[in-house]
């Protein structure tokens, strides 16, 4: 029933937009990719590159890259891992939208299409463990 609502348009125009940058620019935000990482501040982290290993990937959600509110968080939990001395890192601004949200909404064919992207982006890495 929520596909079908989505399919036809009959969506609030905020949820329009996000389903519409997500699909052009990889986040509800609408933000450019290039930014997402600047939640880091000056935290030094490990940003993968093609063919690089890690023990631990930390997938950061949109939210957590783009939205101020919840930035510290994502920067507290960088300083938790890195007390740990475990071995990991971000793709930064390789990172596309999980689209958790537009699968809950019913738009299948753009989390599908998110998952295939990820699932690419993924395999470019070795990772044992990702949270």
């Amino acid at each position: 029933m929520r596909s079908d609502v989505v399919e036809s348009g009959r969506v609030k125009p905020s949820v329009r937009d996000a389903l519409e940058s997500t699909f052009m620019h990889g986040n509800p935000w609408g933000r450019v990719r290039e930014k997402r990482s600047d939640w880091l501040g000056d935290l030094q982290i490990t940003v993968l590159k093609e063919g690089d290993k890690t023990e631990l990937l930390t997938f950061i959600c949109c939210t957590a890259a783009y939205d101020p509110r919840v930035q510290e968080l994502s920067r507290s939990m960088v300083t938790v891992l890195q007390k740990t001395g475990i071995d990991f890192s971000i793709l930064g601004n390789e990172e596309s939208c999980c689209t958790n949200e537009m699968n809950e909404l019913g738009e299948k064919g753009l989390f599908e299409m998110a998952q295939e992207k990820n699932k690419e982006s993924f395999g470019k890495f070795s990772f044992p463990m990702m949270i």
